[in-house]
């Protein structure tokens, strides 16, 4: 909302279509200052799919910040349409979208986790509002694209990989380290040997909140190179 915010002071005759199955009270309730009354806005639930094809054609754009997606759907549902994204260069997005059918949007890591850039954001969507020829050609590119995704190829794909894997020689098995891990979690593996599953989680549920901030900065080094 923030960054549509800015969309519409630099494009008043632009629109806003939220679209969501779950829409947070909380969040709304934030944003309401720019919801209630604003005609440039409309907050959509519950929709089916045949009402979210719809929406995905009559749209010019989709735009999505989330930085939570491991392989993001609703970009390849868009593109299916003839859409064009705008999405955050981070997670599966990075393997789906690429700049002939939309734009990936830099993301940083903060120490309250991926954020966005909200203006590069705006300057990117404004780019594309402003620009129907490339939109265009962004369009017809998209459905093409995202013909790779359908459920044919993806098993056909799925399918080629597993007859590659049963042709190959057994590897021999792997140990993984565990010396860069926090010590309460070298010493809780060290106990697993022999542990049912039952007595495992109960030992993770004695896990205290001293505890967490020591995991959040092993998690954040171990994988700041894949950001």
């Amino acid at each position: 909302m923030s960054i549509f915010a800015r969309i519409g002071i630099l494009c008043p005759e632009s629109r806003l279509l939220l679209i969501s199955h779950v829409i947070s009270e909380e969040y709304m309730e934030e944003f309401s200052h720019l919801i209630d009354g604003n005609p440039q806005v409309k907050v959509i639930s519950n929709v089916s799919q045949t009402e979210l094809n719809k929406y995905y054609n009559i749209a010019d754009l989709f735009v999505s910040t989330s930085t939570n997606e491991t392989f993001g759907l609703a970009p390849i549902e868009a593109m299916n349409c003839g859409t064009p994204c705008v999405v955050p260069a981070y997670g599966g997005f990075r393997d789906t979208v690429t700049p002939e059918v939309g734009v990936l949007v830099s993301s940083t890591w903060k120490e309250n986790g991926i954020r966005v850039n909200a203006l590069d954001f705006v300057r990117r969507v404004y780019e594309l509002i402003s620009d129907p020829q490339r939109r265009h050609l962004m369009s017809k590119e998209a459905e093409q694209h995202a013909q790779q995704y359908c459920w044919r190829n993806t098993v056909n794909f799925l399918e080629s990989l597993l007859y590659q894997e049963k042709s190959k020689p057994t590897p021999p098995q792997m140990r993984i380290s565990t010396q860069d891990l926090p010590k309460y979690l070298q010493q809780l593996i060290g106990e697993w040997h022999g542990k049912s599953v039952t007595d495992l989680l109960g030992q993770f549920s004695q896990i205290g909140d001293f505890t967490q901030e020591e995991f959040k900065m092993y998690y954040r080094n171990a994988f700041r190179k894949f950001i």
